[in-house]
Protein backbone atom coordinates (compact mmCIF):
# COMPACT_ATOMS: atom_id res chain seq x y z
CA UNK A 1 0.00 0.00 0.00
CA UNK A 2 2.81 2.37 0.81
CA UNK A 3 3.98 2.21 -2.83
CA UNK A 4 0.90 3.04 -4.24
CA UNK A 5 0.46 5.85 -1.85
CA UNK A 6 3.85 7.19 -2.78
CA UNK A 7 3.08 6.96 -6.36
CA UNK A 8 0.42 8.94 -6.26
CA UNK A 9 2.22 11.70 -3.86
CA UNK A 10 4.84 12.03 -6.74
CA UNK A 11 2.86 11.90 -9.75
CA UNK A 12 4.35 14.23 -12.11
CA UNK A 13 7.86 15.10 -10.19
CA UNK A 14 11.27 14.40 -11.56
CA UNK A 15 13.60 13.74 -8.80
CA UNK A 16 17.03 14.51 -9.32
CA UNK A 17 19.05 12.19 -6.12
CA UNK A 18 19.60 15.68 -4.12
CA UNK A 19 17.29 15.00 -1.84
CA UNK A 20 16.78 19.38 -0.65
CA UNK A 21 16.09 19.52 -4.43
CA UNK A 22 13.31 16.44 -4.47
CA UNK A 23 12.05 17.65 -1.29
CA UNK A 24 11.92 21.30 -3.04
CA UNK A 25 10.12 19.95 -5.98
CA UNK A 26 7.39 18.16 -3.51
CA UNK A 27 6.42 21.44 -1.78
CA UNK A 28 6.69 23.18 -5.35
CA UNK A 29 4.19 20.80 -6.76
CA UNK A 30 2.19 20.34 -3.25
CA UNK A 31 1.09 23.00 -0.69
CA UNK A 32 0.92 21.41 2.52
CA UNK A 33 -2.72 21.61 2.90
CA UNK A 34 -3.43 19.69 -0.47
CA UNK A 35 -0.64 18.22 0.14
CA UNK A 36 -2.74 16.59 3.45
CA UNK A 37 -5.67 16.14 1.67
CA UNK A 38 -4.20 14.43 -1.20
CA UNK A 39 -2.55 11.75 1.10
CA UNK A 40 -5.66 11.69 3.04
CA UNK A 41 -8.05 10.86 -0.41
CA UNK A 42 -5.07 8.57 -1.58
CA UNK A 43 -5.17 6.36 1.87
CA UNK A 44 -8.91 6.52 1.88
CA UNK A 45 -9.33 5.08 -1.85
CA UNK A 46 -5.95 2.34 -1.27
CA UNK A 47 -8.40 1.19 2.37
CA UNK A 48 -11.62 0.69 -0.36
CA UNK A 49 -9.92 -1.22 -2.56
CA UNK A 50 -7.97 -3.62 0.35
CA UNK A 51 -12.00 -3.94 1.87
CA UNK A 52 -13.55 -4.26 -1.84
CA UNK A 53 -10.32 -7.19 -2.47
CA UNK A 54 -11.27 -9.29 0.69
CA UNK A 55 -15.54 -8.95 -0.10
CA UNK A 56 -14.62 -10.64 -3.56
CA UNK A 57 -13.37 -13.78 -2.16
CA UNK A 58 -15.72 -16.18 -2.75
CA UNK A 59 -15.48 -18.78 -0.41
CA UNK A 60 -17.13 -20.44 2.68
CA UNK A 61 -14.54 -20.36 4.78
CA UNK A 62 -14.82 -16.54 3.98
CA UNK A 63 -18.32 -16.05 4.69
CA UNK A 64 -17.84 -14.99 8.25
CA UNK A 65 -15.81 -12.48 8.39
CA UNK A 66 -17.27 -11.11 4.78
CA UNK A 67 -20.53 -10.09 6.57
CA UNK A 68 -19.05 -8.51 9.53
CA UNK A 69 -17.25 -6.16 7.14
CA UNK A 70 -20.18 -5.92 5.17
CA UNK A 71 -21.88 -4.76 8.52
CA UNK A 72 -19.04 -2.66 9.32
CA UNK A 73 -19.22 -0.80 5.33
CA UNK A 74 -23.05 -0.61 6.11
CA UNK A 75 -22.48 1.56 9.39
CA UNK A 76 -19.68 3.39 7.15
CA UNK A 77 -16.94 2.42 9.07
CA UNK A 78 -14.04 1.65 6.47
CA UNK A 79 -11.79 1.09 9.67
CA UNK A 80 -14.10 -1.15 11.08
CA UNK A 81 -14.52 -3.49 8.51
CA UNK A 82 -10.65 -3.33 8.07
CA UNK A 83 -10.10 -4.44 11.72
CA UNK A 84 -12.63 -7.23 10.50
CA UNK A 85 -10.54 -8.95 8.84
CA UNK A 86 -7.22 -7.99 10.62
CA UNK A 87 -9.29 -10.25 13.55
CA UNK A 88 -9.40 -12.93 11.65
CA UNK A 89 -5.91 -13.11 10.46
CA UNK A 90 -5.07 -13.07 14.21
CA UNK A 91 -7.25 -15.49 14.88
CA UNK A 92 -5.73 -17.97 12.14
CA UNK A 93 -1.89 -17.13 13.55
CA UNK A 94 -1.00 -20.43 14.92
CA UNK A 95 -1.92 -22.24 11.29
CA UNK A 96 0.19 -18.85 9.90
CA UNK A 97 4.33 -19.18 9.23
CA UNK A 98 4.92 -15.96 9.92
CA UNK A 99 2.84 -12.75 11.28
CA UNK A 100 3.66 -9.99 9.73
CA UNK A 101 4.83 -7.05 12.17
CA UNK A 102 2.59 -4.81 9.87
CA UNK A 103 -0.80 -6.92 10.78
CA UNK A 104 0.38 -6.05 14.56
CA UNK A 105 0.90 -2.73 14.13
CA UNK A 106 -1.94 -2.06 11.94
CA UNK A 107 -4.51 -4.38 14.18
CA UNK A 108 -3.01 -2.29 17.13
CA UNK A 109 -3.52 1.19 16.35
CA UNK A 110 -7.03 0.44 15.03
CA UNK A 111 -7.95 -0.76 18.06
CA UNK A 112 -6.33 2.34 19.67
CA UNK A 113 -3.66 0.51 21.31
CA UNK A 114 0.33 1.77 21.13
CA UNK A 115 2.59 -0.12 20.38
CA UNK A 116 6.17 0.38 22.47
CA UNK A 117 8.97 0.82 19.95
CA UNK A 118 11.59 1.31 22.13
Amino acid sequence: MSSVIFGEITRGIEFTGDLKRDIEALFTVHDALSTYEHILNVVNEAVQKFVADKLSWESPVHDVFQVQMRARIHESDLNGAVLVYLDHVWEQRQQLKLVHPWLIEARAELRGNKLNRG
